[in-house]
């Protein structure tokens, strides 16, 4: 009877696994976006999550804006912030690259101003009626990797006919379960484990024979 408990447990485990991993490669860009604004109202290219703005400088509606960040592409000192105008009035809007800054908190420096972008991508300057966007880099100073920012405060602004529009979007590190703790994005009726228990992209082959993971209590030295 144990061994056939094993056996069974064992099968459904793994064809949860391969539900898991299927449903990593749909959703694999978005889950990979290390820094989200805090307040989401859309989306960026169908993946990353954004904020949207409506762009209204004194009673004059200019258009829309789009901030999101996709920092997994740039590692090391490098936080990576993507703005996209879109142009509903007659006259060019511009993107203000040079007042652009980050305001970063980290956890071994605290607060950090980082006041340019140290690289631009994309166009900066939006016709009347079309969209166009701007990739913005910022490198954090010696001693501060990516891995340690916790959020960051990106101040940005746009310059139009009608005048200065200022603006801040908050982002915050999405957090990477550690392993032994549950997984709450893909639940598989296993008191919220994720498809494959721990959410380090792991399988403890010690929950052999065991019908119910949380059953199962992993030593300390596995911690």
């Amino acid at each position: 009877m144990r061994m056939h408990s094993c056996v069974a447990s064992c099968a459904k485990r793994l064809s949860l696994v391969s539900a898991a991993s299927a449903l990593a490669l749909a959703c694999g860009a978005s889950s990979a976006q290390d820094f989200k604004p805090t307040v989401v109202t859309g989306n960026a290219d169908g993946t990353y999550a954004a904020t949207r703005y409506d762009v209204v400088v004194g009673s004059a509606d200019v258009g829309e804006a789009t901030v999101w960040s996709a920092s997994h592409e740039h590692p090391g000192r490098n936080i990576d912030v993507r703005l996209k105008v879109h142009n509903t009035s007659n006259a060019p809007i511009a993107v203000d690259v040079g007042n652009a800054n980050l305001n970063v908190m980290t956890r071994s420096a605290g607060p950090v101003a980082v006041k340019t972008p140290t690289r631009v991508s994309g166009a900066g300057d939006v016709s009347p009626n079309t969209t166009n966007g701007v990739a913005l880099t910022f490198e954090l100073p010696n001693g501060i990797s990516a891995d340690d920012v916790t959020g960051y405060t990106f101040d940005w602004g746009l310059r139009t006919s009608s005048g200065a529009y200022k603006q801040s979007t908050q982002f915050a590190r999405q957090a990477t379960p550690m392993r032994g703790e549950t997984c709450p994005d893909i639940t598989t009726g296993y008191n919220g484990y994720g498809a494959i228990g721990h959410c380090a992209g792991w399988m403890d082959t010690q929950w052999m024979g065991y019908d119910n993971p949380a059953d199962y209590t992993m030593p300390a030295s596995q911690h």
